[in-house]
């Protein structure tokens, strides 16, 4: 499905689409709901940005692996406005944990108030393909030489990783089946391998 959102093409692909609603079938807790739209919002606050700014994406591409946001060669905001786009996605997540904790004990505020917490933590750590990584690379930048900021966050990316890979085979080990961080360590390693070199 394809259409027009402030200029921006929106493209909601197949896969994504049969993901979800597989998720939606199988899941009767109702956390995938609450996931997607966590993970929707997320996408709206950095195209909200983009648009604030006055720069209007080429694209947003709903896939099975996520939600992409495609910017045109011609893009260009200032170093302290990427920042702001950078963090939009994760502050509007906490924004909503709050607003979740502060709703009257009902049984689905705590899992909403998690997902969200969780989506803006991990979005927070400072890998580059991370939200968290990306505010630190353009602050950065604004003191240091694009060079230097880029070899700084490879290492914060590297020990990240690291770490990230530690924790995740204790939790596997503790939970003797949940490999969920260490699924999303390597997807993290993935991308930002394929991305640096």
């Amino acid at each position: 499905m394809r259409f027009k959102f402030f200029g921006t093409d929106v493209h909601i692909g197949f896969l994504f689409s049969a993901v979800v609603m597989l998720l939606m079938i199988l899941d009767k807790s109702y956390t995938a709901v609450f996931a997607l739209m966590a993970a929707v919002m997320h996408e709206f606050a950095h195209l909200s940005c983009f648009l604030y700014f006055g720069q209007t994406p080429k694209k947003v591409d709903f896939n099975a692996l996520g939600m992409r946001i495609s910017r045109g060669q011609d893009t260009k905001l200032s170093l302290g406005q990427e920042a702001v786009a950078a963090l939009a996605g994760p502050l509007i997540n906490i924004f909503l944990a709050v607003l979740t904790v502060a709703t009257p004990k009902v049984e689905w505020a705590s899992r909403a108030t998690a997902i969200n917490l969780s989506l803006a933590i991990f979005n927070l750590l400072p890998v580059f393909e991370l939200d968290g990584g990306r505010a630190i690379y353009y602050i950065m930048c604004m003191k240091f030489q694009e060079k230097t900021a880029s070899r700084v966050l490879t290492v914060f990316s590297v020990v990240t990783l690291f770490l990230l890979y530690l924790l995740g085979f204790l939790v596997l080990i503790r939970s003797k089946y949940n490999f969920t961080l260490i699924a999303a360590t390597v997807y993290l390693t993935i991308l930002t391998v394929t991305k640096r070199f």
